[in-house]
């Protein structure tokens, strides 16, 4: 029995590009560069991308705030996944080990969730159910990926809802060629592979991965944490305090993907199943009311395909159509084991699924005058994580243990049209001002209107961004649907109004008239190219999120489960709304010297905010207002070699402190290291050598819970050996 699993990098490459680089123009002539940053920073403003807006434009007249990781960068840091990745951006924080069932958790800005965060591949939304509360981790390796684009702040005037915080795009590698890489050690394994050559006249790119991580020993590393207590119900032993050993399964991953690509039309498909072990990060109180059995996984299966025809009129009219589908499935061997259970095998499911059709026109005038129009239309249907089930499968005639009431299984299906239309205008050479607008209707009746507003001023050594953006996020299946501790008692009779049959002590139930969450958002950006050596980078940026959804006590609920009284109920809630102020500075230096390349970045982040829950004012959970990230990648002869690193201050953890209620406790920051050693032996076979953590420190990460349990311990040093071979 082991852990899920958690290569921790906390140690941090941040390539911001402050102003937008994001190159997903397929064909572009910028595009069939191996390395963008072989460039110098000067030839970088003049990239063409197309993230932000659906169109090409240069770097410097996106309206958004924009970086890019590019394969080389990918290669010599030694990432496997895109959470590797992503906690080495600015901006970005990955909490391992953040609950359990829930493998991780990402942060961009303050704004916590992986909800609020839309991901794609190839411009396609590859997590479009991800609401319903699938695991994100190595089920998205970056084995024939040929960069990442990451774009900040509300984008859902152009992508739809759960874009308040970002959007990433994975960029598929269609190089000629085959890639295998083999990473191994002390029980760690992952296995990639990539192929691209010719079908006809189509280019087809397949490729496929198998992660597995090594045995964690958390009750080994940080033995207060894992009191061996007896587990006891109802008076009886469970299982005794000298027989815990707290092994957990390691977080399994298989995936693959494939796209068949030409100039007019293209298809594409997405598959991984994820093993996520349930006892992850319990520590103190919870770890004594969990059993760890090695088996004890939550099994995540995200699928995808999309077909996407592309034509042009007269070289001014572009037009795409776009028809996809995703879903998100728990399988329903999925279990736990614990005191809500009664300590028998607890099973869930899920399943959540989008069928979308997107229409998307680019219309040129006098050469200065852009339009981008698009028409969504979207169904989605999702069968919400289900109820403690005593088998794995649904059976409709079960009834609540304890009760005669049939067990609901919820069904929840909607419909949504939107319409997006952006004009962006280049009044002279220096400025240029973008307007953009976005409405969707749902079932017909519900509407959200949003926008967002750009001008953006440029010289040749100087950009600047001023941005105004707002953006919504519709409630998931599971915040409306959540219900569990369902433990059935006869009705006490202490309370003269209740004449119901049952009673629960504590549970949670279900709220189906949550509302939208909103985001309004200022930010102004600068990027001043120094020489072709270097740059540097400011973001200011306010963000309000308001209507948004937390939990909250109810007393005495009669209306929520037939014939039965809940005495205390948690339910989810529009109750509160959160204020963000945050600043990004940093700067990138690259240098060649005789034989001896040097790439080098710092950054400087600090977040500010706070939270109003039911017009109580407290500190926002989940939160590191100051960080700094740091590194360099030396590539000499054969040889890269890359050190890099984190800082954090004191960290939020969910838990509010009892003795001040306005306020969190606070989680001790830490300054953790990591080094990875890239050789080419020959041609193009590479050997490896990955260390993270290099100090061995022993740190702590907040877990996302308001239990009195807050704070989850990460791994020590961690050593992966590796080899790869492109032919």
């Amino acid at each position: 029995m082991q852990k899920s699993e958690c290569i921790i990098k906390p140690f941090s490459l941040s390539f911001l590009i402050s102003m937008s680089l994001s190159i997903t123009k397929a064909n572009s002539s910028m595009d069939m560069m191996e390395d963008v940053f072989n460039m110098n920073m000067e030839t970088l403003q003049r990239i063409e991308v197309q993230s932000a807006s659906k169109s090409s434009q240069l770097i410097s007249e996106t309206p958004a705030t924009m970086l890019i990781v590019t394969q080389d960068q990918i290669k010599k840091r030694g990432y496997l996944n895109l959470l590797d990745l992503l906690e080495d951006v600015s901006g970005f924080l990955v909490y391992r080990f953040a609950n359990a069932g829930l493998y991780s958790t990402i942060s961009i800005r303050g704004i916590t969730g992986e909800e609020y965060l839309k991901i794609l591949r190839d411009g396609i939304e590859i997590d479009a159910t991800k609401s319903s509360g699938s695991s994100m981790g190595t089920n998205i390796p970056l084995i024939g990926v040929n960069r990442v684009e990451i774009m900040y702040g509300g984008s859902s005037v152009v992508y739809g809802g759960d874009a308040i915080s970002g959007v990433i795009n994975l960029i598929t590698d269609t190089k000629l060629g085959s890639v295998v890489e083999i990473k191994s050690y002390d029980g760690f394994f992952h296995f990639g592979t990539k192929y691209t050559g010719k079908l006809n006249n189509n280019t087809f790119t397949v490729g496929a991965s198998y992660h597995q991580d090594n045995e964690y020993d958390f009750d080994k590393l940080y033995p207060d944490l894992y009191p061996k207590k007896d587990v006891i119900l109802n008076g009886q032993i469970i299982e005794k305090g000298s027989e815990r050993d707290f092994e957990y399964m390691p977080e399994r991953t298989q995936s693959a993907f494939l796209l068949i690509d030409n100039p007019i039309w293209s298809f594409g498909a997405n598959y991984s199943k994820t093993y996520d072990s349930t006892f992850i990060s319990l520590t103190g109180n919870s770890a004594t009311k969990e059993l760890a059995y090695y088996d004890s996984n939550m099994i995540h299966e995200l699928r995808g395909a999309y077909f996407k025809y592309r034509t042009e009129l007269f070289d001014r009219i572009k037009f795409s159509s776009t028809l996809s589908y995703d879903a998100t499935e728990l399988d329903p061997t999925s279990f736990y084991i614990n005191t809500y259970g009664n300590y028998q095998k607890a099973y869930k499911t899920y399943i959540s699924e989008r069928t979308a059709l997107d229409e998307t026109v680019r219309l040129t005038i006098f050469n200065n005058h852009e339009i981008t129009a698009g028409l969504t239309f979207e169904h989605y249907y999702s069968m919400p994580k289900s109820f403690d089930l005593k088998i794995p499968y649904l059976d409709k005639s079960a009834t609540y243990p304890g009760s005669d009431i049939p067990v609901e299984y919820y069904q929840y299906s909607w419909d949504n049209i939107a319409m997006f239309l952006q004009d962006q205008i280049k009044i002279n050479s220096n400025w240029i001002i973008s307007f953009a607008n976005r409405i969707s209707i749902t079932n017909g009746n519900s509407e959200n209107r949003i926008y967002r507003i750009a001008l953006i001023n440029q010289t040749d050594s100087l950009t600047q961004k001023f941005i105004h953006s707002k953006s919504f996020l519709m409630p998931g299946a599971n915040s409306k649907y959540l219900h569990y501790g369902y433990i059935f008692l006869p009705n006490d009779k202490t309370r003269e109004w209740d004449q119901n049959k049952y009673q629960i002590n504590l549970a949670r139930i279900p709220n189906e008239n949550l509302e939208s969450e909103w985001a309004e958002s200022y930010e102004y950006n600068i990027l001043s190219v120094i020489d072709k050596n270097m740059y540097i980078y400011l973001s200011i940026y306010y963000t309000k999120l308001s209507n948004m959804i937390r939990d909250q006590i109810v007393k005495n609920v009669t209306n929520s489960i037939p014939d039965t009284t809940v005495i205390n109920a948690k339910q989810m809630f529009n109750n509160s709304w959160a204020e963000f102020y945050g600043t990004d500075l940093g700067a990138m230096y690259k240098k060649s010297f005789k034989n001896i390349d040097i790439d080098s970045w710092i950054n400087y982040t600090h977040i500010d905010s706070h939270e109003i829950i039911n017009r109580k004012k407290s500190e926002l959970p989940y939160l590191k207002p100051d960080q700094i990230k740091a590194g360099s990648t030396i590539s000499w002869q054969d040889f890269d070699f890359t050190l890099s690193g984190i800082w954090t201050d004191l960290m939020n953890s969910g838990y509010t402190d009892p003795f001040n209620p306005s306020t969190k406790k606070k989680i001790s920051g830490n300054l953790i290291g990591d080094f990875f050693m890239n050789y080419n032996y020959k041609d193009n076979i590479y050997f490896s050598l990955s260390i993270k953590n290099i100090g061995d420190v022993r740190y702590y990460s907040p877990r996302i819970s308001s239990s009195s349990d807050y704070k989850s311990p990460q791994e020590a040093r961690k050593i992966i050996l590796g080899l790869s071979y492109a032919f």
